[in-house]
């Protein structure tokens, strides 16, 4: 982004917030005299440059314990800050009818304390949410699928984001969960890291949990793009000594099963220190072996020609938060769940157990994948 684009970001952010300031003050300022719109507006341009910093945290020269604040409000506050918006604009939207109604200024006070407990309550929902996770269950069809193979019970997780608010605490949780599945193949499709390894607080801990993963034939992943950036050689060096192999557009053998291949994302922010995403995916044909392909993206789940059985990605988080699910849908052929395209390609999308940047889960929830495939 040039200067022309920081000064366009910043009016912009700018604006938002001296917009939300006025609102709020408006009704506010009757039960509380003190209030004036220029104190609030300082107070939210001084959270948007911390939300901000939190973004960029990943790039920034700072000690662990600064990233780990800023990256706080970041998560938290982005949150508050899009719901308060989104409600002070829907106020606007009906404050016509209801201002026929009610004194001008009776309306303002109702709208501002309307606002502020619609996004508290709305805030404490999407965090309870998060820290739910759902267990979701998929039957696919294939070609030449083995009695044996009709008994695999294959489990998939993506968008983890160790590193991000509250991960590691929910990690212990996860592998129980998974490892209650009895599993044959532990498949991760992506996103297992939050941008930045430094962002773990206890590496060695999250390891040794991460060990307990119990699979007949293994725990494998693609790399996703935030599994990227300047501490990439750690992240590789992590998921190598947890025992989880990475495929980057390579194939093995599930024992006499099924093809398993990986690629890795073709944006990784940051870089995967040198390895890049080859132009076209080249794996072994085997017509008596099923092929299922890891992918974190699923906008390249179309692409895969007829000899790939099954599409396995993460990434959209299902939109993670309301209005987002809107967004996303939009953006993907599939952004969520089972779908079979007019080539026959099958993909299986998951909304992530983790989250990325806000600790919320709103219109989405946080989910465990379950897959058998069937004749």
């Amino acid at each position: 982004m040039g200067i022309v684009g920081i000064l366009v970001f910043a009016a912009v952010l700018s604006g938002l917030n001296y917009y939300l300031a006025r609102r709020l003050c408006q009704g506010l300022s009757l039960i509380l005299p003190w209030l004036r719109t220029g104190l609030v507006f300082a107070l939210l341009s001084g959270l948007a440059v911390l939300t901000v910093l939190g973004f960029l945290r990943s790039m920034l020269p700072l000690a662990p314990l600064w990233k780990k604040i800023l990256r706080f409000f970041f998560g938290w506050w982005l949150g508050i800050f899009l719901y308060l918006l989104m409600y002070t604009v829907l106020g606007d939207l009906v404050s016509l009818p209801l201002s026929l109604l009610l004194h001008g200024r009776k309306w303002a006070l109702l709208r501002s304390i309307l606002v502020l407990l619609l996004s508290a309550a709305t805030v404490v929902y999407g965090g309870i949410q998060a820290q739910r996770i759902h267990t979701v269950s998929y039957e696919v069809p294939v070609e030449n699928c083995s009695p044996e193979l009709s008994q695999m019970n294959i489990v998939l997780i993506s968008d983890l984001h160790l590193g991000a608010l509250g991960s590691e605490g929910r990690l212990e949780e996860i592998v129980t969960r998974i490892n209650a599945l009895q599993p044959d193949l532990i498949c991760i499709a992506g996103d297992f890291f939050d941008s930045d390894f430094s962002s773990i607080a206890d590496p060695l801990q999250a390891a040794e949990t991460l060990k307990q993963l119990q699979s007949t034939h293994g725990v494998f992943a693609c790399l996703g793009n935030h599994d990227a950036g300047a501490t990439y050689p750690q992240m590789a060096a992590f998921l190598s000594g947890c025992g989880i192999r990475v495929l980057n557009d390579e194939s093995l053998r599930i024992g006499d099963h099924l093809i398993l291949a990986g690629r890795p994302d073709g944006s990784p922010i940051g870089g995967f220190g040198g390895l890049t995403r080859q132009a076209q995916a080249s794996f072994p044909e085997s017509p008596e072996l099923p092929l299922i392909v890891l992918d974190h993206n699923p906008a390249n789940a179309e692409s895969y020609g007829p000899g790939a059985d099954l599409i396995l990605c993460g990434h959209t988080h299902k939109g993670q938060i309301f209005p987002g699910s809107l967004i996303t849908r939009r953006l993907f052929a599939v952004d969520y769940g089972y779908h079979r395209f007019p080539s026959g390609v099958q993909a299986v999308v998951t909304s992530g157990v983790g989250y990325w940047g806000i600790p919320l889960r709103i219109g989405s929830r946080c989910e465990i994948v379950q897959i058998r495939l069937v004749p």
